[in-house]
């Protein structure tokens, strides 16, 4: 089975707005239990992950990490994580837009501070 291939426009940016983050947080979001979130970009590819990265500092203020994974075959891929402090930031802006369901993966909604 081929695996598809996500295309990130590099003028993302442009369009990355708060609903955008938060869809993206509910599709490829990863609940981290210290607090961050991590966003799978596994099948970005390293130059759409720094597209992504900059938009996120661009366009919310956030400085993010970038974590190196390795997979079950051995291959190396990026995923970026958020930091709880600009989690905690943002998360106003995003909450609305965020299904219940999905609150548990940046540590909000029942149970959460």
């Amino acid at each position: 089975m081929k695996q598809v291939q996500n295309i990130l426009p590099k003028n993302i940016a442009e369009e990355f707005t708060h609903r955008s983050l938060a869809f993206l947080i509910m599709d490829d979001g990863q609940q981290v239990k210290r607090g961050g979130v991590t966003l799978c970009t596994d099948s970005f590819d390293l130059e759409e992950v720094n597209i992504l990265k900059e938009a996120l500092k661009l366009n919310f203020n956030l400085d993010t990490n970038i974590h190196h994974k390795k997979s079950k075959n051995g291959s190396i891929y990026e995923r970026i994580y958020i930091p709880k402090a600009g989690l905690d930031e943002i998360k106003p802006s995003i909450i609305p837009h965020i299904h219940d369901s999905m609150l548990y993966k940046i540590n909000a909604g029942i149970g959460f501070n």
